[in-house]
């Protein structure tokens, strides 16, 4: 295999193996709390065939999400969502500098540095908001 087969293979697999990943990472979280709460139900129904008795803290365990409830709304969610954002905007920007840095001639420098407006202004419009509602009650 050439170096230029290679740099072909590489620039096609990088972004199938970034994304490969993530999905990876999503699924088997969600795999994994599946089945962590099947195998408590099995532990309880178990427990209630042999006539043994479930203590109330299991049985509030069961019906509790075990992650916390966050506001959907809010001044506090406006700036970390608006944060999120002008950081995937700064990324690109970095990513785009990165690739002209080691190839000045590579077309996908403005690419990047285009694409990046959109998280950017997305990011811009969340932290106006965080401004106009910070000092408001939530109702």
């Amino acid at each position: 295999m050439s170096g230029h087969d290679f740099a072909e293979a590489a620039g096609v697999l990088v972004p199938v193996a970034l994304f490969g990943m993530i999905g990876a990472i999503v699924v088997s979280s969600r795999y994994f709390r599946h089945k962590e709460r099947t195998q408590l139900q099995d532990t309880l129904r178990a427990a209630y065939e042999r006539g043994q008795p479930v203590q109330p803290e299991l049985m509030q365990m069961m019906a509790s999400d075990p992650r916390p409830i966050k506001a959907s709304y809010g001044p506090e969610r406006d700036l970390r969502r608006g944060l999120f954002w002008i950081a995937w905007a700064l990324a690109l920007l970095a990513a785009g500098g990165a690739l002209y840095y080691y190839d000045p001639s590579n077309d996908t420098t403005g690419a990047f540095m285009a694409f990046a407006c959109f998280p950017g202004f997305v990011g811009l419009a969340y932290l106006i908001i965080y401004g106009l509602t910070r000092g408001k009650a939530r109702g």
